[in-house]
């Protein structure tokens, strides 16, 4: 396109144009946005000075030192793509839906629960992948959800567990998110007997990882309670774990849930674990009970006699609470009933249950109100009676179950006399 030539009607004449050489026939030239001066040669194009050759630089080897601050530092101002924020369940209100987070493959039910984003400013800390040492080319545990290592810190050597989304897994969005949601509130919490986690990553695979606390076995495993059954192993699981040593560890998962439950791992917030069983009860090296998986786990609106719409029928069917199994709204009391049955294996060493189907056990314990036996001195067996009441509202609760422990202990040298081989009586 041709420029075009305006001559200027102002009586003040407009200010040459920076470049523009002006001539007696035509003093101005003006041109408007739009049009390309071509009366202006084309500048030549910039000459690029030829690249230098770069000189390869040595790699630095990272001292064990340097892993070990890389690692541990929070990267707060980026945290790992699928991460959530922790979302706090809200009372339903009578008729209000549920959240799909409560609807893995492990529940029975999908009904979404409305929730508010726990906004504290927390977030979840980092570690660099890449400054793990002595990771295990083989699990030593999987589960439904994830896959567990073992790996070392790099300067102390100290063994830790790092957690793995499973693969097949990895692409729901619902276990990404029930797997952020177990980061987000271990993260938060402080307690001797729940596992603490050193933050989050991704693996060269892109799948979401934690770093936990090792636990060198559990309380299935270390209890035997799959073989107690024969005598012989039974004598020898009670030799290497005598009664007091089983009056511990109860004591420590009842303090575990009195501090999820009472809103000190959360401020204002239950956490409710919904899958409490003996392979979620890890012990460390020294015999330390450390409360595993918070897949399930969900933070609640703390509420005096607050029930809530929450997915039915989720967790371990043998340990599972009758509101549970009927799919009725629940709240924290849901793990008391969970703990009750676990310690009564832990103590009487024996198989809740042991040789009941799903019909036998909604009909004779859920429906009928039928509990292991529990051979003990007549306090702590009136205390088991409140933990596993069938009516929700009679339980007592995890802290004055903690509290009634230390003073059955305290004053009975034999709580549990002799415990026998595995029975259930109605309760």
């Amino acid at each position: 396109m041709a420029s075009r030539e305006i001559a200027s009607s102002d009586d003040e004449p407009a200010a040459p144009r920076k470049g523009f050489k002006p001539t007696p026939e035509a003093p101005y030239r003006v041109v408007t946005p739009d049009v390309k001066d071509e009366t202006r040669p084309p500048s030549p194009p910039p000459e690029t000075p030829p690249a230098k050759p770069k000189r390869p630089q040595p790699i630095k080897a990272r001292s064990p030192v340097d892993n070990f601050l890389a690692w541990l530092s929070p990267r707060s101002s980026r945290e790992s793509k699928w991460m959530q924020p922790l979302t706090v369940r809200k009372s339903h209100g009578g008729d209000a839906l549920l959240d799909a987070l409560d609807a893995a493959p492990r529940a029975a039910t999908d009904r979404p629960l409305p929730g508010v984003v726990l906004d504290d400013g927390f977030k979840v800390p980092e570690f660099a992948y890449a400054a793990l040492v002595d990771v295990a080319a083989s699990p030593v545990g999987v589960g439904c959800q994830g896959e567990v290592y073992a790996v070392r810190r790099p300067k102390t050597g100290e063994k830790l567990a790092l957690k793995v989304l499973l693969r097949d897994v990895a692409t729901s969005p619902g276990e990404r998110r029930c797997f952020a949601r177990e980061a987000q509130l271990l993260a938060r919490m402080a307690h001797p007997n729940v596992c603490e986690t050193m933050g989050c990553s991704t693996t060269p695979g892109g799948l979401p990882c934690l770093l936990l606390t090792w636990c060198a076995s559990d309380v299935l495993r270390s209890l035997k309670l799959n073989d107690v059954a024969d005598p012989e192993t039974r004598h020898k699981v009670a030799k290497a774990w005598p009664a007091a040593e089983r009056l511990r560890l109860v004591a420590e998962l009842f303090g575990a849930l009195a501090y999820l439950h009472s809103g000190d791992a959360l401020r204002g917030v239950a956490v409710v674990h919904r899958d409490v069983k003996p392979e979620n009860l890890g012990l460390t090296d020294a015999r330390r009970l450390k409360l595993l998986d918070f897949g399930l786990a969900v933070a609640l609106e703390k509420e005096d006699a607050a029930a809530f719409e929450l997915t039915g029928d989720t967790g371990s069917r043998r340990y599972m609470a009758p509101e549970v199994a009927k799919q009725r709204p629940y709240a924290a009391p849901v793990d008391v009933y969970s703990a009750a049955i676990v310690s009564a294996e832990v103590l009487g060493l024996h198989r809740a249950f042991a040789g009941l189907s799903l019909e036998d056990h909604e009909r004779r314990v859920i429906d009928g109100g039928l509990r292991p036996r529990l051979q003990a001195s007549p306090r702590l067996q009136a205390l088991f009676a409140a933990l596993w009441d069938g009516d929700a509202g009679k339980r007592r609760d995890a802290a004055s179950a903690r509290d009634e422990l230390a003073a059955v202990v305290a004053a009975d040298s034999d709580p549990l006399r002799a415990t026998p081989s595995c029975a259930c009586v109605l309760s």
